[in-house]
């Protein structure tokens, strides 16, 4: 103990000076196609988007995963086969082929979605459901992950939340790429065209 208390005194008594943070500068950036860099980066991490009308948002989802087995939806009419209000326990998701969420915001840079606890009722969705479509708008778009963080600082998300981009995937035995080790084995964006666009 007294070894101990020596050694962090020398290193107290050593600590250099007290700095203040340096500023954070802007990195704000004039781009004025966000939404095909976003399709291009989600693309390269292995997702897909679609750009639809909102009228046409089921047809689409439909046309896009033909006959899914099982679906859920998160949100939407109340005459799906499923309902989030049904489920009290993840293991009602044993053999969920398909679940459809609306995310919060997409990010340019990198393709990915924030999904929160407002609009992810219960985490094991991600990693239960075979495949995953998220619905955001497409006004719901920030150029790189400075401008997300600092949109989060002014959104109350209950708590949990996560940045998707792109399946579930490891290459991590003999760098063989699998899809769907961890999670879901497709990740799909259906992004609605806003009425002012």
């Amino acid at each position: 103990m007294e070894t101990r208390n020596r050694i962090l005194s020398r290193v107290s008594r050593n600590k250099p000076e007290a700095v203040p943070c340096p500023a954070i500068p802007d990195f704000a950036k004039q781009e004025s196609d966000l939404l095909h860099r976003f399709s291009e980066n989600l693309e390269m991490a292995g997702g897909s988007s679609f750009l639809v009308d909102e009228n046409s948002l089921e047809e689409k989802i439909n046309e896009v995963f033909a006959s899914p087995e099982s679906a859920l939806w998160a949100f939407g009419p109340n005459d799906r086969e499923l309902s989030v209000e049904e489920l009290q326990s993840p293991s009602l998701l044993d053999g969920i082929d398909l679940v459809i969420l609306n995310g919060k915001f997409m990010v340019a840079e990198n393709g990915a979605v924030w999904l929160d606890e407002t609009v992810l009722p219960a985490r094991a969705l991600m990693c239960l459901a075979e495949r995953v479509a998220i619905v955001v708008s497409d006004d719901e778009i920030v150029a790189d992950m400075h401008e997300a963080y600092s949109k989060l600082s002014g959104m109350d998300g209950g708590g949990f939340g996560l940045f998707l981009s792109g399946p579930s995937k490891t290459a991590d035995i003999e760098q063989s790429l699998v899809l769907g080790a961890h999670g879901a084995k497709t990740l799909s964006i259906f992004v609605i065209k806003t009425k002012s666009k």
